[in-house]
């Protein structure tokens, strides 16, 4: 596709004019995140005017951006799914800021004169199990803060793709 002064290619134009979809080229079949990488990206560059008008230049350099930062990525979208797995398993979700459990036994011991080799001679036990949660400040403070902490993984994925694109709309 050559590139003219009026229109600059986006990916939907490409896809619409040569039935090539780029994100399904930059980003390899059996990825692991695949499909939640191409719906990111589309969803924040569909309209977007790509950065060079050599459309497999372009494509190179974006499948080279994505080789370089999908090392971190997935273990960063691993770490958040079992997080997320196992905030959403919880009912209602604890938005405590710390957690303390321990279990505690105390025995006592009533010993004859004349003790039998290890028996033990119990006159008192007591097992004690401790569950606490902390919570600072409001509850809707609580939820702001548990909110800010989730990171938007699909925004950050996408804005290290940002150079690649013609920064006007």
């Amino acid at each position: 596709m050559s590139c003219d002064c009026f229109c600059i290619p986006t990916p939907q134009s490409i896809l619409d004019d040569e039935e090539r979809d780029v994100f399904e080229e930059i980003i390899p079949e059996g990825s692991t995140y695949r499909d939640i990488f191409m719906e990111t990206l589309w969803s924040v560059y569909r309209y977007r005017g790509i950065g060079n008008c050599n459309v497999d230049y372009w494509i190179q350099s974006m499948i080279d951006r994505y080789n370089i930062i999908v090392p971190v990525y997935y273990p960063k979208f691993k770490a958040l799914d079992e997080w997320l797995t196992q905030v959403s398993a919880e009912d209602p979700t604890d938005m405590s800021d710390g957690r303390t459990e321990y279990s505690m036994v105390t025995e006592i011991e009533d010993n004859p004169d004349n003790p039998q080799g290890d028996t033990k001679y119990l006159s008192d036990r007591n097992s004690v199990t401790y569950n606490g949660k902390t919570y600072s400040g409001l509850s809707s403070e609580t939820v702001s803060r548990f909110m800010d902490y989730v990171p938007n993984l699909l925004q950050q994925f996408a804005d290290e793709f940002k150079r690649q694109f013609y920064w006007g709309l």
